[in-house]
């Protein structure tokens, strides 16, 4: 795929996901306060997963849009590592970094691909949001499940309906911000090829 040249608007791929998720999750949480409230005295609260993940999203789709190949891989497993190092100082993570690092790892490099999937394939274009809701919950209620298991938290209890049912939801919004953030640059992109062009004919003209 061809890289783009960095430029502001692509910052739209990060704020965007990041701004809907927040939103959607307010939303239909039961009230703002508890969407907002870390539950117990470790943990992190529905607002905070919903932006750790939308920003993840966001920052992958950044990548696919303006990085190549091997910065792209540098992209995720430095995401992978920050966000390791940081839920483990917040969910006080007894168990070996490597694994947590490991677990992220994984679902950054399988949300990139259905980044890619979804956003960077014709075929995939009319269903991108549906797609790509459907594929990352997936992905995301099994992290949540694994991830669980490995923290071992009593109080932390997934069924897997539950989880992707509210996984589901979450990358709906995700994919929401992300699709009105391609559509932004996109049509930007175009608007300036055509004004590039109308450059192009003036100038034959005037030869």
């Amino acid at each position: 795929m061809e890289q783009s040249k960095f430029l502001p608007k692509h910052l739209l791929l990060v704020a965007f996901p990041a701004i809907a998720a927040f939103i959607g999750g307010a939303i239909t949480s039961d009230s703002l306060a508890s969407f907002m409230t870390v539950s117990g005295s470790k943990g992190i609260s529905t607002a905070q997963f919903y932006l750790g993940i939308s920003i993840v999203v966001g920052l992958l789709a950044f990548g696919w849009k303006c990085l190549s190949g091997t910065y792209m891989a540098a992209l995720a497993l430095f995401v992978s590592l920050i966000s390791s190092v940081a839920m483990r100082s917040v969910l006080g993570f007894k168990s070996s970094l490597f694994l947590l690092f490991f677990l992220n790892l994984s679902l950054a490099v399988i949300l990139a691909l259905v980044i890619r999937l979804t956003f960077h394939i014709g075929l995939m274009l009319r269903i991108r949001t549906a797609a790509f809701a459907a594929i990352g919950a997936l992905a995301n209620t099994g992290y949540l499940i694994v991830l669980n298991k490995l923290i071992s938290h009593s109080a932390m209890q997934y069924s897997f309906s539950a989880t992707y049912m509210s996984s589901l939801f979450m990358f709906i919004f995700i994919g929401f911000g992300l699709s009105v953030a391609n559509i932004i640059i996109v049509k930007q992109e175009v608007d300036a090829l055509r004004k590039e062009q109308q450059r192009l004919d003036e100038e034959e003209d005037d030869i």
